[in-house]
């Protein structure tokens, strides 16, 4: 289908434009980069495969596009043109070198906060740009945002409006278009979005800012591990976790403004995306000395300047006030380090964790068969899930779904105390939950296993649990529900009411496609659907 679409396309759009590869992330379009023949200048060509283009009018979507691309900003990729190739919409844009956000994240983790900082004001400053000329973008994400140097570049602005205009009335007031596509990206939709309210306005571009800020900050997204209705349930009832827990030297201010980005009520959030700059403007970040003490070196780069009571005070200090400066300051530095290095060693030896959150290891395959290998992830995603849908305790997720959203830091060993350790250190949780499965004749025999994070010590054990060969899910459905019932005598007696509550899982193979879809949202959105 790739090489009939990429045919198609490149026969539709004639001699005007010469196709030359395929980009990967593009979402729900196919993106390639191409020479505009006219100007002979790169672009890319974002394209709806013809399934979504069929069910959208296509001269709605072309009159919204052409507002979006009236857009002219320096943070803002604009949109050149739009039209129908072969019964395909698509629009182009100029190729910009670099990165997206998304791929920025995925590398590095969490961003220095100088940085973030200086992303997030290009990103805001685009914002009310856009506002202000009347368009929304509606599906703000990291990888709607490319890197070009040290700024941040928007892009795709108006698309989501553009199918949603483009969509019939009934799909509208579903919040899906005609395809069944949600007009927007469930981990960054405002609560107001996900409820499809026509009075929805820009300020779901600005809740979605503060996920992506989060994000940049944190190294990770507020309710990671939360999929589909879990995910927008979060949005809608959930705090996040404060930034400041999961990363201290985050100032406070600065904080202040992601939370207030996050409001569940749009009246509560940071109103326009000129007040987000403003607010930003105002934020001292380490890298720019504010710290009284603080030395830096001046445009010149020779004399120091010196900032003592939030005064920069430049020149070279006299030689009395040096050698007291550099033997205080020495011995301030010298204990400064000692109390830094053991409150780093306080850290490692006695990370944070939550006895209520609770972390499922992929199940260790112990049968010989290795077409059961999918089981291990299976067992402990239906478990996760299963315990999510109870609301009676914090699920971290899987070791899967944490290895996914940190690029495969987090630990996805299934057995010895250390990979156990390492996987409750990453999720911070005081449970984990892991488990084994071997076969016996024509059964498989699964075993799960409650470990404190904390102690180290084996809490309980379930199991084993039989089921067919041919249907290993019956037995892991089983095994959730015991699972379920036997966390009451560790962490609330009234998980034992809620033990059946998930009904029985799908076949093995069609689990097996969902999971390899569901390890692509956050990567590749064509390839998951």
């Amino acid at each position: 289908m790739s090489g009939e679409l990429r045919t198609r396309l490149q026969a539709g759009l004639g001699s005007a434009f010469t196709l030359e590869r395929e980009l990967g992330g593009g979402g729900m379009s196919r993106v390639f980069v191409a020479t505009e023949t006219a100007l002979g200048r790169t672009v890319v060509v974002k394209v709806l495969p013809p399934e979504l283009s069929g069910a959208l009018s296509a001269d709605r979507f072309r009159r919204e596009i052409q507002l979006a691309a009236k857009l002219h900003h320096p943070h803002i990729v604009p949109v050149l043109t739009s039209g129908e190739a072969d019964g395909m919409l698509y629009y182009t844009m100029p190729f910009v070198e670099g990165d997206s956000l998304r791929s920025k994240l995925a590398r590095e983790g969490e961003l220095p906060i100088a940085e973030s900082v200086r992303l997030l004001h290009d990103v805001a400053d685009a914002l009310a740009y856009a506002h202000a000329h009347g368009v929304v973008h509606r599906d703000l994400k990291p990888d709607n945002i490319l890197m070009a140097g040290r700024h941040a570049l928007v892009i795709d602005f108006g698309v989501a409006k553009a199918m949603y205009a483009a969509s019939s009335d009934e799909d509208k007031d579903k919040g899906f278009t005609s395809a069944g596509v949600a007009l927007g990206t469930p981990a960054y939709m405002a609560p107001e979005q996900a409820a499809a309210d026509p009075q929805a306005d820009h300020r779901v571009d600005l809740y979605a800012l503060g996920i992506v800020a989060y994000e940049m900050l944190t190294g990770s997204h507020p309710f990671a591990g939360r999929r589909g209705q879990a995910m927008l349930a979060a949005h809608a009832t959930e705090t996040p976790e404060a930034i400041t827990k999961r990363r201290p030297s985050v100032p406070p201010y600065l904080a202040s403004i992601v939370e207030r980005l996050l409001e569940k009520r749009p009246a509560d959030r940071l109103s326009t995306g000129e007040q987000v700059v403003h607010e930003l403007d105002a934020v001292t970040t380490p890298s720019e000395g504010s710290s009284t003490g603080a030395r830096a070196r001046d445009d010149a780069g020779s004399a120091q300047a010196y900032i003592v009571n939030g005064t920069t005070q430049r020149g070279q200090p006299s030689s009395r006030g040096a050698w007291k400066f550099g033997v205080l300051g020495g011995a301030i530095v010298g204990v400064g380090l000692v109390a830094a290095a053991v409150v780093l060693a306080a850290h490692r030896s006695a990370p944070v964790l939550e006895p209520k959150r609770v972390v499922v290891a992929s199940f260790t395959n112990k049968s010989g068969d290795r077409s059961l290998d999918p089981l291990g992830v299976m067992a402990a995603d239906w478990i996760a899930r299963g315990l999510t849908r109870t609301g009676l305790v914090d699920v971290a997720g899987t070791s899967a779904e944490l290895a996914a959203r940190t690029g495969g830091s987090a630990q996805s060993a299934t057995s010895g105390e250390g990979g156990l350790e390492a996987l409750a250190e990453d999720a911070r949780a005081g449970l984990v939950i892991s488990g084994a499965y071997y076969k016996q004749g024509d059964s498989v025999l699964l075993q799960a296993d409650f470990t404190d994070a904390a102690s180290h010590r084996l809490l309980q054990s379930v199991g084993p649990i039989a089921a067919p060969v041919a249907a290993p899910l019956k037995g892991v459905e089983l095994l959730r529900q015991r699972v379920t019932g036997s966390l009451a005598s560790v962490l609330d007696p009234r998980l034992r009411e809620v033990a059946g509550m998930t009904s029985e899982p799908p076949s093995f193979d069609a689990y097996s496609e969902f999971l390899q879809g569901d390890e692509l949202f956050y990567s590749d959105d064509s390839a998951a659907v």
